[in-house]
């Protein structure tokens, strides 16, 4: 863990962080609004209830923080020439997929899930849907502290 802070520390790695946080987040915001007439957050209140609307926004803030994170200790591992680990890896990209297929609108049907046939799917889960995402941020914390685990027993050159 001291690693990944030091790796955040460092302003090549911080832009990375901020970049890959902004540009997931409002990836995952588009994708919530996608199939809802007019883009509306109103509407999609109205719909699905304020207390889910503000859950599913700060599960996207979550994932899209935690996204930015694993992407830095990743990108800083690469750069401190060590081997990149396929176990870690593999989990960082199933935490985030996982994150997108349990974004959409329930009542409206989930975009992703519709190129998959089955764009009401979010209806079937208990929770809409929500334990995708936070499925994904069990995921990408495990993936995250494997990482930086491994960057703290490698050495540099």
């Amino acid at each position: 863990m001291k690693n990944m802070k030091t790796a955040l520390m460092q302003k090549k790695y911080f832009l990375l962080f901020f970049i890959v946080s902004a540009l997931s987040f409002a990836i995952l915001y588009v994708l919530m609004f996608l199939a809802i007439y007019d883009y509306s957050l109103d509407l999609y209140i109205e719909m699905n209830g304020l207390s889910y609307t503000v859950a599913t926004l700060f599960l996207s803030v979550i994932i899209s923080v935690m996204l930015g994170v694993y992407a830095s200790t990743v990108f800083y591992r690469f750069n401190a020439a060590q081997k990149n680990d396929v176990k870690t890896g593999a989990a960082g990209i199933a935490s985030v997929a996982a994150g997108v297929l349990g974004t959409g609108c329930p009542m409206c049907g989930s975009f992703i899930l519709g190129l998959f046939g089955a764009p009401l799917g979010l209806l079937f889960f208990p929770m809409k849907g929500l334990e995708l995402k936070i499925f994904s941020i069990i995921v990408l914390s495990a993936s995250i502290f494997l990482m930086s685990k491994n960057t703290a027993s490698c050495k540099t050159k």
